[in-house]
């Protein structure tokens, strides 16, 4: 059973790959280096490990060569599992690795585009909230101030009343004291 080796991440997250775009499959593995079967020994009598050619001379096609390629003890297993990709099957798969390179490069950009709006958008966000305390702060003495002009004014409306009321008492009893006196 072959184990997959694409990433964790979801397909559309813009995290960074760990490995530069230059020097990773364009295309993740169906299966994992050692997943194929059957196994094919090096020297050194390890499993060799089976990797893609995305080189512009062999693209697309499988190769073996040992794991302990890198050490200082080497093996120098080196072989080609599929024989040559014919010229026309080539040049499209060198076409679509381009593509494919150049979209995951567009689409780093767009990444650090979108992340630098977001950090922007939140810097704008921290930079604006002692502003909207100040308003906030502002619109609760609006608040304020329009409670006391309604209580002043209902004041001023009774006060209005009871001076009418006064001034009608009061000629009422000059009316009565000039009746009286004449």
């Amino acid at each position: 059973m072959a184990t997959s080796l694409t990433s964790s991440r979801s397909r559309g997250s813009c995290s960074s790959p760990s490995i530069p775009l230059g020097r990773s499959s364009p295309i993740p593995y169906r299966e994992g280096p050692l997943d194929y079967q059957p196994a094919i020994e090096c020297d050194c009598g390890n499993k060799a490990t089976r990797w893609i050619s995305w080189s512009n001379a062999n693209p697309g096609r499988r190769y073996v060569k040992c794991m302990r390629d890198r050490f200082p003890n080497r093996c120098n297993l080196f072989e080609f599992v599929d024989d040559p990709t014919p010229p026309h099957l080539a040049q499209l798969i060198i076409d679509l690795r381009d593509v494919v390179l150049s979209l995951k490069k567009e689409k780093q950009v767009v990444c650090t585009e979108r992340d630098d709006l977001e950090m922007a958008r939140i810097a704008d966000y921290a930079e604006m909230e002692p502003l909207r305390r100040a308003l906030r702060k502002k619109d609760q003495m609006l608040m304020e101030k329009d409670e006391l002009l309604l209580h002043k004014t209902t004041e001023l409306h009774v006060q209005k009343k009871r001076n009418v009321m006064l001034f009608v008492v009061l000629m009422c009893f000059i009316s009565v004291v000039l009746y009286r006196v004449m």
